[in-house]
């Protein structure tokens, strides 16, 4: 028997994907599209007005640079409804927004001062203004026109050179002068810090570092034995390696980039020294030949390298997190313009707890010949839990190492207890010092493992310090059956109103490793921005229950107007434009809710264009989505939209153009607990959901002719049981392997099914030369038997985190090497009933000369769910899954053996492509 698994079979518009050039506007035989969802399927009439370009021609005329173009008026024709707003406005890049009025302000003039000693000069200057702000004068300091001042920062404090505290009426005119950073031997420092600080203004002045932080050269050698690369270094950092030798200097960073589009390559390797993926370094040569490099790296990195990465760059940095460019603390109303940042030891412009930040032609951005690849060695920008306004515009963010820009509302804490008839909660701070929470703010609150929100209160008064908060709250908490709160569960308290009104518009983020912004607050404006070349992805918003535990939900997030070039081929976000809530699982539909993501133009990028994972209420409008997923992570992304766990969300009027010719492309993707009756469809163009044509075969299992013994040898097998087929052949990474290529150090050599009155048994015999067994709580990262079953199989999407509380749904990780038992449940996969009986559950696994072999008993006494599908005749869905480690003689990722189909990572929690199998 076989079964074909359809999520939604819409009628498929080819024909421009077959002839693109031949298709114009009102002559575009698809322009009627495709709906689905709750809009029934009723098409539109095609326009009548002809369109000027074609669809390649438009795309065309988008790529070419980051910039709007007003010569494109084929509004509506190719998604967009306003072609000529999309990008950045080039004119407004030089726009002063926020001019120093210095009427009535005391002036500090340096244009004329007699000493060659930048520190002291400018100390004496911030001294003397600070006399003023305490008589209640502001002040303003005119630094020399154009000059270069170089500042001894061996003068300055342990980590940023000035500090500022307490200054109120502060503005700083550079005038265009130039300051640069000089230190001693390593020993790097950032450049301003403002504590409880008011009206500050600076503007039109650059900071850089004499000697940057970062070096790079070209990749010469891959030792693949050695597990080394050799670097040639540029010789304009000579005097940095001479310094880093010297100090024997940790590297922190390394960063491959393309040497044609110096933008970080695609398949390049990179990682930062909290992965521990640096086993040391040589430094070899002199000023005048240059030096070279050779850097060895850890077993678990060493497989992402390949040869392909001769003559490509790599950047390496020795400073992160640390010596930030600018810091404001506890300070308000700041204004930054025309400043530029060259290099620092760690991120660019920091705010903490300040209200009102507005940042215009702040940039980062390498020195024009300098052959720098990195700017900040961490964030561009970085906000946690600001008020008022935060406001980028008009700004070009290049070549930081981690996020261009982080912007968050503070952290999560822990609801140490309720007390319901007092309307008192108390709360525990997660990780650091969180401002205590006014009279009026509304905390909220979540569920820590599945994200579910629980209730809410707003605060009528609160005590404690900083470690612990007594907060009484207006509302009933009765009504929101806050007693069951901690009945057995964890929960996470937020501050909502702890948050600022962010814009992010008329900016360039381009060529980084990382993602472009993460946003974790509410109330935001992304628009007429352009991202190019952002490896990790451009914008991510989402809340996160991880090491972070960063932040407020976000909510009413406006996303519009936005160029997206070629981002995320590093494949770290679900979609370019990326939308979700995580725990230790996926949070449930409408966690996050008032997104807009409209008439954008999203291009060439990895995995989905557009992701919504947890969302609800949220709308997709006049987009042009081209060539989305054109190298993904698997194949569940790559589309134009995905959605996971989402619901209420309208998709209306988008163009998705694919060129790409991958049979596995969908214009979207449902995942999860996502149900295209939830959805509206309207308008759109090639934005057909997937359809699932896999052939699922599905087993009939006999019973066992003889007694089986749970004691992991399979002498008892031989002559009966069912054979289990092995399909799927998966690395890590993502790419399909032919069985071929490792047969001689790994195989499946048997693997069978058989049941009883009592329960069903499973059978494995496996080849494998060479073990790596891990520990009950990373099994997955090694040798090991996966098992999956679930009598759920209503859910064809959804990964068994969702399907556990429906029914017997359970899985195990087996391996010979741990004791007392040989197996571990997976909680975050297993039925809450049988995890509370898994005494019952038996699972043996043992060694033998050449692999292991094993046994797993599945007793009916424990899993009566099914019991009842067995006696019902109906089908059980199964998934098993040999997993190989990385194997340095053949040079592979981890290797995944299994009945379910490539790719085995994606499909094995999901009963959409998960074998079935009927007992009879």
């Amino acid at each position: 028997m076989k079964r074909i698994t359809k999520i939604l079979l819409c009628t498929l518009l080819a024909v421009c994907m077959a002839f693109p050039t031949a298709c114009k506007g009102g002559k575009d035989s698809t322009q009627g599209g495709t709906s689905g969802g709750t809009s029934g399927g009723t098409s539109t009439q095609p326009p009548q007005k002809q369109a000027e370009f074609t669809i390649n021609e438009t795309i065309q005329k988008l790529s070419v640079n980051e910039y709007t173009n007003s010569a494109l008026n084929d509004d509506g024709f190719y998604g967009l409804s306003d072609i000529s707003d999309v990008g950045v406005y080039e004119s407004e890049l030089d726009t002063e927004l926020y001019p120093i009025d210095d009427t009535g302000c005391e002036v500090i003039d340096l244009s004329n001062a007699n000493t060659d000693d930048g520190f002291h000069m400018l100390t004496q200057a911030f001294a003397q203004a600070k006399t003023y702000n305490d008589q209640g004068k502001k002040v303003v300091i005119d630094l020399p026109a154009n000059e270069v001042i170089e500042v001894n920062t061996a003068n300055g404090g342990n980590t940023y050179t000035f500090n500022f505290n307490g200054y109120n009426g502060l503005y700083i005119r550079g005038n265009g002068a130039k300051i640069v950073l000089s230190y001693e031997a390593f020993a790097y420092r950032g450049f301003a810090y403002f504590e409880n600080c008011k009206d500050i203004h600076l503007q039109g002045f650059s900071v850089d570092y004499k000697i940057p932080t970062a070096i790079n050269g070209i990749i010469e050698n891959i030792d693949m034995e050695n597990h080394t690369t050799t670097i040639k270094i540029d010789k304009r950092f000579n005097e940095s390696v001479k310094r880093i030798v010297a100090a024997n200097a940790k590297l922190l960073s390394y960063v491959e980039f393309d040497s044609i589009t110096l933008a970080p390559k695609q398949g390049g390797y990179f990682g930062t020294a909290s992965e521990s993926f640096v086993t040391g370094y040589t430094c070899s040569g002199n000023d005048e030949e240059g030096y070279t490099f050779v850097v060895s790296f850890g077993n678990a990195y060493f497989g992402y390298f390949s040869d392909a990465a001769l003559g490509d760059y790599a950047n390496l940095a020795f400073s992160m997190y640390v010596y930030n460019c600018f810091g404001f603390y506890s300070c308000e109303d700041v204004c930054m313009e025309d400043v530029t940042i060259h290099t620092t030891g760690g991120m660019g412009v920091v705010g903490n707890k300040t209200t009102n930040i507005l940042c215009n032609r702040v940039n980062i951005v390498v020195p024009e010949g300098s052959g720098r690849l990195m700017t900040t060695t961490a964030d561009g920008f970085h906000f946690a839990e600001c008020y008022g306004e935060v406001k980028i515009t008009n700004s070009i963010i290049e070549y930081p190492h981690d996020d261009a820009l982080n912007i968050k509302s503070g952290y999560y804490y822990t609801l140490n207890s309720v007390d319901v008839r007092n309307r008192t909660v108390v709360i525990a701070r997660k990780t650091e010092a969180i401002s205590k929470p006014d009279v009026g703010n509304v905390i909220e609150f979540y569920d820590q493992d599945t994200f579910e929100k629980l209730g809410y209160g707003t605060v009528e008064s609160v005590t404690g310090n900083e470690a612990v908060y007594t907060i009484v709250v207006k509302e009933s908490l009765t009504k929101q059956d806050a007693g069951s709160w901690l009945n057995g569960r964890k929960v996470v308290a937020t501050n909502i109103s702890k948050t600022a009104k962010f814009t992010f518009e008329n900016n360039i983020v381009r060529n980084k490793r990382n993602r472009g912004l993460l946003i974790q607050v509410r109330d935001a404006l992304v628009k007429n921005n352009a991202f190019f070349n952002v490896g990790h992805g451009s914008i991510s918003i989402h809340s996160s229950l991880d090491v972070f535990n960063e932040a407020t939900m976000p909510q009413n997030i406006v996303v519009k107007n936005n160029k997206f070039i070629n981002n995320n081929y590093l494949l770290s976000l679900s979609g370019d434009i990326s939308v979700f809530a995580r725990s230790s699982a996926l949070a449930p539909v409408s966690t996050i809710t008032g997104i807009e993501i409209s008439n954008n133009f999203v291009a060439r990028n990895g995995n989905a264009g557009i992701s919504l994972q947890s969302c609800g209420d949220s709308i997709i409008k006049n987009n042009l989505l081209y060539n989305n997923g054109r190298v993904t992570a698997n194949e569940v992304y790559e589309c134009a939209v995905e959605m996971n766990n989402a619901e209420n969300i309208l998709i209306e009027g988008n163009y998705a153009y694919n060129t790409n010719n991958s049979p596995k492309w969908a214009g979207i993707i449902p995942n999860g607990l996502t149900s295209p009756e939830t959805i509206t469809l309207k308008n759109n163009i090639n934005l057909n959901y997937q359809v699932i044509e896999a052939e699922v075969a599905t087993t009939e299992v006999g019973k066992l002719g003889s007694a089986v013994t749970v004691d992991g040898k399979v002498d008892d097998w031989a002559d009966q049981g069912t054979v289990i087929a092995m399909v799927g052949h998966s690395l890590a990474t993502g790419a399909s392997i032919d069985p071929n290529e490792y047969s001689d150090v790994f195989g499946v050599q048997m693997c069978k099914i058989g049941w009883t009155d009592s329960g069903i048994y499973i059978a494995y015999d496996v080849k494998d030369n060479a073990y790596d067994f891990k520990t009950q709580n990373n099994f997955w990262n090694g040798d090991c038997f996966e098992l999956f079953v679930s009598n759920v199989i209503d859910m064809p999407n959804a990964d068994f985190q969702l399907s556990r509380t429906k029914g017997d749904v359970m899985q195990i990780g087996v391996t010979p090497t741990w004791t007392p038992k040989s197996w571990t449940m997976v909680e975050s996969r297993t039925n809450d009933r049988i995890l509370a009986n898994k005494n019952l559950f038996n699972a043996v696994c043992v060694k033998d000369e050449d692999g292991y072999t094993g046994e797993v008993f599945l007793s009916f006494e424990l899993f009566t769910g099914l019991k009842t599908t067995v006696d019902n005749g109906e089908e059980i869905a199964m998934a098993f899954v040999f997993a190989d480690n990385d194997r340095d003689d053949i040079g592979r990722k981890r290797l995944q053996v299994s009945n379910v189909p490539h790719f085995v990572e994606v499909w094995k929690t999901k009963t959409a492509k998960m074998p079935l199998f009927k007992f009879i």
